[in-house]
C-alpha cells in the first residue's frame, strides 16, 4: 500500500523517513492532492506542510474528492491541522496538539503555524519560528517559573505582532528589551532556550507519521464516506486541469525529477509514443465521461476482473501477482484501481457505442481503411439479396464456427450475446446476421459453394 506524504520545514526528511517509508513530496499546494490522486494511487495522504500565502493553498473539495474515492487523509501540525479541523465532519483525521487547538477554537488564524522556510535544494529550512511553538515554548518557561505570568503574557503580544516572516525568538526578545520588559526575565529565556524550546509542530508531524504507520500495517479497507462530490461545471475544468499537470515530485535530495517524467521521456522517445498518447487523452476524457454521467463499479464486477485477468495471465500464484506488479510500479490497490479504470471505460463505450457510428465511420476514413471495407460491405449487401430465409439457421452455425476459427482464432465464447454487445452489436441476432454475411462474401470471393458440407477458406 502506497503512502504520500507533503512535507516541508516541519519535520527533516530523515527523520520522517526513520518513521513511515512512503512517497514525500514537497508542502501542498493548490490541486496537488487531486494530481498525487490519478498519478500516485495512494491508500493514505498525509499533509504535513503545505503553501499559505506565496501560491493557492489546497482545496477543501480535492481532499474531499480523495475521501469519496477511498483514501484516508490524515492533517497535522501545519496546513495539514488546519484543514483537518475545517474537514474532521467529513472524515479527514487530524492528529496532534495544534490540530486540537483549531479544531476547539482555541486557535483561529492561519499565521499561527506559517513560516518563512528555504527552498527543496536545503530541505525546506526554517527561517523564522512558527507562533505555536514560541507558544508553547513561553507557556513551558512559564511553568519553570523562567518567566513570571506579566512577562509571559507580553512575550506572547510581542511575537503575535510581528509578521510570520520575521517572527524568531531573538527579534521577539529584542523588541521585548527595547519595551523596557525585566532585562533578568529576558536573559534567563534567552539560556532556557537552549534546551527548553519546544517544537510542537515537528512533535504533531512525527504523531501523524506514527498514526499513519500503525493503520498502514493493518492492511485498511478503503476510506468510506456518506456523501458525494458535486459536479459542476466549474470543478469539472479545475479537475481536468489539475490531472493534466505533472504531480510533484519526491523530494529526494538530488532528484530532479520524478520516475513519472522520466518514464514520459521514454514514451515521447518511442516510434509508437502518437499511438500511446492517442489512447492515453481516449481513456482520460472516458474517464471523465463516466463521472459526469455517473458509472459505478460494484465489488462483484471487481472481484470478476481481478479473477479474469490473472487467469487470461496465468497469474495463479500469489508470488506470480506480485511480480507482474513489480515490474510494473504497481501496488495491489493500484492494480485494483487500473481494472476499476478498465471496467468504467468499458462501461462507458457500451453507453455510447449506439450513438459513435458516425465517429468510428469517421475514424476509418483518416486510417486508409474505408474504400477497402466499404468495398466488401456493397458486396455482403448485394450477395445477401440471393439468399434464402430457410438455409440461415445452418448457416448461422457454419458462419459462427468459421469467423471465430478462421478470423478471431478463438473458440466461439459461451455468451454470444455479451461478446456481441461489446463489440458494438445490438444483440447476438444482429451479430449473427453481420456474420452471416461475412461468411457468404468470403465464399463468393474464394469461388467456393456456399453448401452445408463446405465452408469457406480462410
Amino acid at each position: 500500500m502506497t503512502a504520500c506524504i507533503f512535507l516541508g520545514p516541519t519535520l527533516p526528511l530523515d527523520q520522517a523517513r526513520a518513521v513511515l517509508d512512503a512517497i514525500y513530496l514537497p508542502p501542498v499546494r493548490q490541486g496537488d492532492v487531486y494530481r498525487v490522486l490519478h498519478h500516485y494511487r495512494p491508500c493514505m495522504i498525509g499533509i504535513v506542510d503545505g503553501y499559505f500565502h506565496q501560491v493557492p493553498s489546497v482545496w477543501h473539495k480535492e481532499i474531499l474528492a480523495a475521501m469519496a474515492e477511498g483514501v484516508h487523509v490524515f492533517g497535522s501540525a501545519s496546513m495539514g491541522a488546519l484543514r483537518a479541523a475545517e474537514l474532521q465532519d467529513f472524515g479527514m483525521q487530524g492528529v496532534g496538539d495544534v490540530f486540537q487547538d483549531f479544531r476547539d477554537g482555541v486557535l483561529e488564524d492561519d499565521d499561527e503555524v506559517a513560516v518563512l522556510h528555504a527552498p527543496a535544494e536545503i530541505g525546506f529550512a526554517a527561517a523564522s519560528e512558527a507562533m505555536v511553538n514560541i507558544r508553547r515554548t513561553l507557556d513551558a518557561a512559564k511553568v519553570e517559573e523562567v518567566l513570571s505570568a506579566a512577562t509571559h503574557r507580553d512575550l506572547i503580544r510581542i511575537a503575535k505582532s510581528l509578521f510570520y516572516p520575521e517572527r524568531s525568538f531573538t527579534e521577539m526578545l529584542k523588541r521585548g528589551a527595547a519595551e523596557g520588559l525585566p532585562r533578568t526575565e529576558l536573559d534567563g529565556l534567552n539560556a532556557w532556550l537552549e534546551t527548553g524550546r519546544v517544537d510542537v509542530k515537528r512533535s504533531d508531524a512525527l504523531a501523524m507519521l506514527h498514526l499513519m504507520k500503525d493503520r498502514l500495517d493493518s492492511d485498511p479497507e478503503p476510506m468510506a464516506v456518506d456523501y458525494s462530490v458535486e459536479h459542476t461545471t466549474m470543478w469539472d475544468i479545475a479537475a481536468r486541469g489539475m490531472v493534466a499537470e505533472p504531480a510533484a515530485s519526491e523530494i529526494d535530495g538530488d532528484a530532479d525529477v520524478s520516475a513519472e517524467m522520466a518514464l514520459m521521456d521514454e514514451i515521447r522517445l518511442d516510434p509508437r509514443y502518437d499511438e500511446i498518447r492517442r489512447a492515453g487523452l481516449l481513456r482520460l476524457l472516458t474517464l471523465d465521461t463516466a463521472e459526469r454521467i455517473g458509472v459505478d463499479i460494484d465489488d462483484d464486477q471487481r472481484r470478476e476482473a481481478v479473477s479474469t485477468f490473472r487467469l487470461d495471465r496465468d497469474l495463479h500464484l500469489g508470488a506470480d501477482l506480485r511480480a507482474w506488479l513489480e515490474s510494473r510500479d504497481l501496488d495491489r490497490r493500484g492494480f485494483e484501481a487500473l481494472l476499476e479504470d478498465d471496467l468504467t471505460v468499458e462501461e462507458v463505450s457500451d453507453r455510447l457505442l449506439p450513438q459513435a457510428a458516425g465517429f468510428i465511420i469517421d475514424e476509418l476514413r483518416l486510417r486508409g481503411d474505408y474504400d477497402r471495407l466499404a468495398a466488401r460491405a456493397r458486396v455482403k449487401q448485394c450477395a445477401s439479396a440471393t439468399v434464402q430465409k430457410d438455409r440461415e439457421l445452418t448457416e448461422d452455425r457454419q458462419a459462427i464456427t468459421w469467423y471465430f476459427t478462421h478470423r478471431m482464432d478463438a473458440p466461439p465464447p459461451d455468451d454470444l450475446d455479451a461478446f456481441a454487445r461489446k463489440r458494438g452489436f445490438k444483440d447476438g441476432d444482429d451479430f449473427r446476421r453481420a456474420v452471416r454475411k461475412d461468411y457468404r462474401h468470403r465464399s463468393i470471393s474464394d469461388g467456393a459453394a456456399i453448401d452445408e458440407g463446405n465452408s469457406p477458406p480462410a
